[in-house]
């Protein structure tokens, strides 16, 4: 019965090993899916508020259409690759 138990006990090691290294593969194979799927998770946080608030989504709907963004998309690129500028220049920056 001791050496059953002696059998036992090794073989368990030997599972808690395979699963630690499993885990380890697992988590180095999700890494680069974590970005694209935070991102989706954050669209779908924005349309559960958008649900929940459907004065807000008419309000905005609404707002879109009186402001005519397309006049106003060159304004907008440019704010945003000022905006990616300073983040890098800042990142830069913080790494000196």
């Amino acid at each position: 019965m001791n050496d059953k138990l002696i059998q036992l006990a090794e073989r368990r090691q030997r599972l808690i090993q395979l699963a630690a290294q499993q885990r380890g593969i697992l988590a180095q194979n999700i890494e680069p899916l974590r970005k694209p799927f935070s991102i989706a998770d954050r669209g779908l946080e924005i349309m559960r508020y958008f649900r929940q608030n459907p004065l807000l989504m008419a309000g905005t709907t609404a707002l879109l259409g009186i402001i005519r963004p397309l006049r106003y998309t060159k304004w907008f690129h440019a704010g945003w690759v000022a905006f990616k500028l300073a983040r890098n220049v800042r990142r830069w920056l913080a790494q000196k």
